[in-house]
């Protein structure tokens, strides 16, 4: 599930991705399923609602892909298509979208993929692999992915059913540097499902609210 910014508009990935308005009575659907994917399992969405990313990783012999709509009038329309390069790579397993729509991060078994807006198409960056770190194994897809508004903190989950930990990293250029890790603790025992504000400085991990302070080196 994803929420615009203001918090008006919510998208729900199932067999479909619905779009629900917030109104006096409650939420409403608003019209079908958005695009063609029948088989979505993760969903972003820009700031302003406008843009909504969804992730299909069982297509392409289960290489999966992200496809990208905006809002067109009433419709939707899809504006690109990024696929994933390895055959059962699950690429689109979970997602996080900018404010502004310019960065993607899409997880998948090699770890978290970034890619780019430019101009009208998308550039692939470098896989942000082994999110937990040191002591976490290969092959495992962030089970949780949140980016800040501005794209430039990103948070990962890694329960790689042994090390459930957590990572915050910054973009410096090109490159992401881990920052910090989340270590499981006290009410917190494990690191999956993970939002974070606009800002970056607080992250909500499992139902925990962490701020940047509570985040260890």
């Amino acid at each position: 599930m994803a929420l615009s910014e203001d918090a008006s508009a919510a998208f729900v990935a199932g067999s479909g991705v619905w779009e629900f308005a917030a109104g006096d009575s409650g939420w409403l659907q608003q019209g079908g399923s958005i695009g063609e994917t029948h088989v979505a399992t993760s969903v972003a969405v820009s700031g302003d609602g406008g843009t909504v990313a969804i992730g299909a990783p069982l297509e392409n012999d289960r290489a999966g892909e992200v496809r990208l709509h905006t809002r067109r009038g009433d419709g939707w329309t899809e504006i690109a298509r990024l696929h994933g390069d390895v055959a059962g790579g699950w690429l689109g397993s979970t997602l996080a979208l900018t404010s502004d729509a310019r960065t993607l991060v899409a997880g998948g078994l090699a770890g978290a993929v970034p890619f780019s807006r430019a101009g009208a198409g998308w550039d692939r960056g470098k896989t942000v692999a082994d999110p937990g770190g040191e002591g976490s194994s290969s092959g495992t897809f962030p089970t949780g992915i949140a980016i800040s508004a501005d794209g430039n903190t990103l948070a990962l989950g890694d329960t790689d059913g042994q090390h459930l930990s957590g990572v915050i990293l910054t973009r410096e250029e090109d490159q992401w540097v881990r920052v910090s890790m989340i270590q499981p603790r006290g009410d917190l025992d494990r690191v999956g499902d993970i939002a974070l504000a606009a800002s970056g400085e607080t992250a909500v991990v499992d139902g925990t609210v962490l701020t940047t302070g509570e985040v260890g080196p």
